[in-house]
């Protein structure tokens, strides 16, 4: 059994935290299309956002539905 106090975890949690977020914004920076906005706002944006992988083939969004979510690809290609 491993045992870890709660300080430390939340030590941990924070610090994790903090370098997830960095590597968002870093990221958002890169994005073209958000060029224009704001630290504030690209901050705002990675607060909300989540990582999703798909897999080969598989569908995302088909062309011609109503969007309900904005996509930014971060590795790979899609058709």
């Amino acid at each position: 059994v491993w045992a870890l106090d709660r300080d430390t975890f939340r030590r941990i949690m924070v610090t994790s935290g903090q370098q997830s977020m960095q590597n968002r914004t870093t990221f958002l920076d890169k994005v073209s299309l958000l060029a224009e906005l704001q630290h504030f706002e690209k901050f705002k944006i990675a607060e909300a956002m989540e990582m999703r992988n798909y897999s080969d083939g598989e569908l995302i969004i088909k062309e011609g539905e109503d969007g309900h979510e904005f996509f930014i690809i971060q590795e790979g290609d899609v058709e």
